[in-house]
């Protein structure tokens, strides 16, 4: 898979898509290119100089959260990262790199649409250990802008829903932070307080160590893991993961297939 940056042109902030290995080398050659990043519903979408012939086959009006689609009208890639399908049939491209929240920081967190630089994404020279630490475990990683400074985030798919995870790590000169995948807003109401305790107890009972669910800065609800030890990085990121998934287990209470 190739790695494109979507840059904000008016905020510090990128989302990173992994683009197929059977469209990468038609994007290739159009990186950089700008654009405008368009909200609409709970998907970002931006036209791009690429054009895929595409059969009715390859296209569906379904789509799944946490993935990237092109859409044939506008030659648009579209990025969704919540609950909306897409207007007219699109075709999977690629996976969203990020947690899904990242994904509004280029369009409709603050206004309806952005102009964006998409170029080939380029691994940070001082993360790049724990990049080659974490691609080791089978992820997929990117070192993303936020609020101007270089993150990490990395993505697992899987076989089930919801068929990708994701978490965003922040370096900091006494550790890391891990921060999962937004599992809803926190409204304080007495609904979401249970809810929030009978997830927290799913997380609890598969963490060995690290994961516990969390509030983020921002007021999603999301397994979160904090390490005083770079070494202990790893590690924390695949219980995080895993912890994810109990969550998704009891807010959906669907049974998880091993």
């Amino acid at each position: 898979m190739m790695l494109i940056e979507v840059e904000s042109l008016e905020e510090p902030h990128s989302v990173i898509v992994a683009v197929e290995d059977s469209v990468a080398d038609r994007f290739k050659p159009s990186l950089p290119f700008e654009s405008v990043a368009v909200a609409w519903k709970q998907e970002v979408y931006f036209s791009t100089p690429v054009k895929l012939g595409l059969s009715e086959g390859e296209l569906s009006a379904n789509v799944v959260k946490g993935f990237a689609y092109y859409w044939p009208p506008e030659r648009s890639l579209c990025l969704f990262y919540g609950v909306t399908h897409a207007y007219t049939p699109v075709a999977r491209v690629g996976v969203i790199v990020d947690p899904v929240q990242r994904v509004p920081g280029l369009a409709g967190e603050f206004r309806e649409q952005c102009r964006v630089r998409v170029k080939e994404h380029v691994i940070d020279e001082g993360l790049k250990d724990l990049v080659e630490m974490l691609e080791s475990r089978g992820y997929l990683v990117a070192t993303p802008l936020d609020d101007g400074v270089r993150v990490i985030t990395a993505c697992k798919l899987m076989d089930v829903y919801p068929h990708r995870s994701a978490v965003t790590v922040y370096v900091e000169d006494y550790g890391a932070h891990v921060e999962g995948e937004a599992l809803g807003v926190f409204n304080n109401g007495l609904s979401d307080v249970a809810l929030f305790n009978a997830m927290a107890e799913a997380v609890s009972k598969c963490s060995k160590r690290y994961a516990r669910l969390d509030l983020t800065e921002e007021g999603y609800v999301a397994v979160t893991a904090g390490v005083g030890s770079l070494s202990e990085l790893a590690e924390a990121v695949d219980e995080v993961i895993q912890a994810q998934a109990c969550a998704y287990r009891e807010l959906l209470r669907v049974p998880l297939k091993q």
